[in-house]
This record gives structure tokens, sequence and C-alpha cells, in this order.
């Protein structure tokens, strides 16, 4: 007796005794495997599954969004910090140094008596003087002195520019109590 007769013609009555799904007729093993996968729980998974990838994927693309904004605007306002850090150590030189070339890094006024500068006392003939000069990717474009009653501009350089800030630094000018405002840009 040969073996694999035995099996084949087992393996045949056995396909026969299954009925097709489709339709009256006989099916053959792999048709009758996959209609018996498809049935009420299989389904229902199946579209549970499909639920739940859906929604990953759109928390994903959310979550990968707001992502995408956050480095943005934290690039933006690194970009303002240095700018505003900046400002403020070029309003510091102002009125902390002397310089006779350009008062623009420095305005102080000299103490020749006592050999030093007088750190916080400027005067409007120091800030008359100023001129431009570069500061790396920033400029100056005006300083302002300003007190109750008066305001007075001295405009440094006039560029187009992307973004500008106002930096305001308390001082003595001419004896009397002042606001510097330093108004530095970004050129485009």
């Amino acid at each position: 007796m040969n073996i694999t007769n035995e099996f084949s013609k087992h393996s045949k009555s056995w396909n026969e005794q299954r009925p097709c799904l489709c339709d009256s007729r006989k099916c053959n093993a792999f048709t009758w495997t996959y209609f018996t996968i498809i049935n009420s729980r299989g389904i229902i998974f199946s579209l549970d599954a499909g639920i739940s990838f859906t929604i990953t994927l759109v928390m994903t693309l959310l979550f990968a969004t707001v992502l995408a904004q956050n480095a943005f605007s934290t690039e933006t306002e690194i970009k303002n910090f240095e700018l505003e850090e900046k400002a403020m150590l070029i309003v510091d030189s102002l009125v902390k140094n002397y310089d006779e070339n350009n008062t623009l890094l420095g305005a102080c006024i000299l103490d020749i008596d006592k050999k030093r500068i007088k750190t916080n006392e400027t005067s409007i003939l120091n800030l008359n003087n100023a001129k431009p000069i570069p500061f790396g990717e920033i400029y100056v474009e005006s300083i302002t002195l300003k007190t109750n009653y008066l305001q007075k501009t001295f405009q440094i350089e006039t560029r187009m520019s992307t973004q500008c800030i106002n930096v305001k630094r308390f001082a003595l000018i001419d004896g009397e109590k002042r606001v510097i405002e330093v108004k530095t840009c970004t050129p485009q």
C-alpha cells in the first residue's frame, strides 16, 4: 500500500465534505480557510485595529506639528534674547566707558583731577559725536534722551531692518536725571 495514495485519498474526501460558502459547489482547502477567517469576531477586530491605528496616526501627526511649532517659536525667542542681550551690552558700554574716538563705545565724563571716568554720567556733547560701528549682526539706529518735558534723538545709522528693540537705561546727563534709550536693529 502506497502512503501517498492513502493521504491524497483522505484529503480529497475531506475537501469534498466541506461546503463552499459562496455557492453550493464544493470548495478547495484554500477557499475554505479563507472564508472561515472572516467571521463576525474577525471583522470587529479588524475595524477596532483600523480605528486604533488611525487614532494613533492622527495623534502622532498632531504631536509632530506641536513639536515643530515649539521648535520654531524657541528659535525666534533665542534670536530675540540675543538681540536684547547685545543691546543691553551696548547701553552699558555707553554709560560706563569712555572712548574719545567714538562715543558710541563709551560716552562717560572723564574726571581729569581724579584720573578716572564718572560712570552713569555723560553729556549731550559726548552723545552728539556718536558714529556708526558694526556690532556683528546688529547695528545702533538711534540714541534718545528722555525726561518728563524733553526728548532728543540722535540718529546714528539708518538701514532697512527686520527687527528692532529699544533698551532703556537711567543716567545723569549734564547733571539731570534722564533715560537713555538705545534702538538696536538687525539688518534685512
